[in-house]
This record gives structure tokens, sequence and C-alpha cells, in this order.
């Protein structure tokens, strides 16, 4: 494998092959050389195209074969502080898109998901996360979409407890009915965790569970 970097130590492809002839840094083909069989895995591009920029990865391009058309291309969108707000993937076939929701303070507070383009009907999937003064996500909402109308509804909660150190002491995952309890030693290493089952109908996390096991761990 060879990479090329710019000049900033970006890297902006890759190649592989058995035999790199002739190559150099900046063409590991080698211009045809005889017997290099290097062939373009993956090309970057940074700020646009544009000369004089932040170094943000816009672009990536994974080539599976000797066809561009099969290429899987990755589409990267930024807001005006830099912050990822768009991942649009593609395989020439399909586009899926990712975006990004945030706060004042920088955290990733929604993720919607889309198909073919960023709008109501297409939208194929919502996360909600919520954060506390100490910037832990103390809850978590999954959506449900309906593949028609793109309409979502909440369907599944997860959250965080934390002690006063900010440690995760007990976490509930969303849709999930099992509720994970952690202690810690004086070290502030972990030393046991509990897995406890609660069904969902229930009124409190707070309250016994049916059933638990605890594993402890290896220090």
């Amino acid at each position: 494998t060879r990479t090329v970097y710019e000049t900033r130590g970006l890297v902006l492809g890759q190649w592989v092959g058995t035999d790199d002839n002739g190559a150099t840094d900046s063409d590991p083909t080698g211009g045809g050389a005889p017997g290099n069989n290097m062939v373009q895995v993956l090309a970057n591009e940074y700020d646009y195209g544009e000369d004089m920029g932040d170094g943000l990865l816009t672009q990536q391009t994974r080539m599976a074969d000797d066809s561009s058309g099969n290429d899987r291309v990755v589409d990267y969108s930024y807001d005006f502080r830099g912050r990822l707000l768009d991942t649009t993937t593609t395989d020439g076939i399909t586009i899926f898109i990712s975006r990004n929701v945030y706060d004042n303070l920088d955290h990733v507070i929604g993720i919607d998901t889309y198909h073919s383009s960023v709008a109501d009907g297409n939208l194929t999937g919502r996360t909600r996360r919520y954060y506390d003064t100490t910037g832990k996500i103390y809850r978590e909402e999954i959506y449900a979409v309906d593949p028609d109308s793109g309409v979502a509804t909440l369907s599944m909660v997860g959250e965080n407890w934390y002690d006063p150190t900010g440690r995760l002491v007990q976490q509930v995952s969303p849709g999930s009915e099992a509720v994970t309890l952690i202690s810690y030693d004086s070290l502030g290493r972990e030393v046991l965790r509990y897995l406890a089952y609660e069904p969902l109908s229930s009124s409190s996390s707070s309250e016994q569970s049916s059933s638990s096991h605890s594993s402890r761990s290896s220090r």
C-alpha cells in the first residue's frame, strides 16, 4: 500500500498492488512503468477543492473496481463554524444522507437520516440527545419513521445516570428492558456491573427488578 499526502500532511489517496516499480510519492503508478500494477482505492478532497482552506475533508471516494460508476462516494458539508452538517453517501444508485443538529455548545443533539434528498417526506430516521451541564448525555430518544410519509413518532428512550464525579453508574439503552448498574472502587476502577431486568411498563426505573445478575470486573 502506498499513501500520497499533500503539503499539510493530509491524505490525498491510497494505492494497492504487488509491484510499485517506478512509483513516486506523487504517482504510485510510476507513469505506466513496466510491471507496475498499483491501483488507486481511495481519493480524498479537502475544502471543496479550493486552495488555502481549513483542511476539512469534503469528499471521499473509494474505488470498487475499474468503473467509476461503481465508486462509493461520500460528500461532507460543514456549517460556518466548521462543524460537520451533512454526510451524503452514494454508490451511484442510492443516496443516503445523515444530518447533524447542534446546540450552541457544539453538542450533537440530533441526527436525522434521509434518502434521496433532505426533505420531510424523505426522512428515514431520527435521534435526539439531551446533555447535562457537564456535557454528558443523560437521555437519548430514537424515533420510528413512517416510510411512506416520513412522519416520526417517539419510539424508544434510553437514559444515563452519573455520580457526582461524572462516572456512569446506571444506564438503560433505548428500547431495552435491561438496566445496567456500575460500581467503582476508591481509585475509580470499575469493579462490579449488574444487569437487571425491568419491564418497560414499570412506572419507575428505581423499583426493584424482577431478576438480575452481576459480573465482577478483573483488575
